[in-house]
């Protein structure tokens, strides 16, 4: 069962007391209930994907209808994840991953990427990469919020300046203009990623006022 799976493998979430089980929901005129809440975090367990997906997608949109477009819920039949996020009050897929009996750790690592509840962790290449890298959901969050800000500020003068400058790096570098607003998201992306990984290993913590 998942619940006892996240206690074994997340004591954390007992300590905290982080884990509800068949959370009420009322948002306007909606009303239903969502059967794991860790955090922020809505999972919704259907015995079979495939025969009972549209149920569950109805519940977890009604969950995430009361906590806004930032917050990510997953429905799942235990073997079968799939991350879903609001779009203009639509759901929209963010993420999905298929457990496999012969690759626990991947299913441990994963799970933990949107619980962030595992401490002392090695910070391998790979653990790195996996957890911040182009198909981590702090990845795919981080670039539709830049976006976001992009797409408000990309004609403001100083925001130009930035983009003209990099952009002639790039220049000097390849011999030809290669650079790219997509491009330069991810770059923005990895140079904030690697200046708080260097204060953290710097000062021994995160920045104040990050959420854990």
């Amino acid at each position: 069962m998942l619940v006892d799976f996240l206690r074994e493998a997340f004591p954390e979430l007992d300590e905290l007391q982080t884990i509800e089980i068949e959370r009420g929901i009322r948002f306007l005129k909606l009303r239903g209930w969502i059967d794991l809440l860790i955090g922020d975090l809505g999972i919704e367990v259907k015995k079979n994907l495939e025969r009972e997906r549209e149920t569950g997608l109805i519940e977890l949109r009604k969950y995430l209808l009361t906590r806004g477009p930032s917050t990510l819920g997953i429905l799942t039949d235990e073997r079968k994840f799939e991350v879903y996020k609001l779009a203009d009050d639509h759901l929209e897929k963010f993420d999905e991953f298929e457990f496999h009996p012969d690759k626990p750790n991947e299913a441990l690592m994963w799970l933990d990427s949107y619980l962030s509840q595992q401490k002392g962790i090695l910070p391998t290449a790979e653990d790195i990469a996996f957890r911040f890298g182009l198909r981590s959901p702090v990845f795919k969050s981080a670039m539709d919020k830049l976006n976001s800000l992009w797409n408000k500020a990309k004609w403001e003068p100083t925001v130009r300046t930035k983009f003209d400058e990099w952009n002639a790096l790039l220049c000097t570098v390849y011999g030809s203009e290669v650079g790219s607003e997509e491009l330069f998201l991810r770059h923005t992306y990895l140079a904030l990623l690697s200046r708080l990984l260097a204060f953290a290993v710097l000062q021994g913590r995160g920045p104040r006022g990050m959420k854990k």
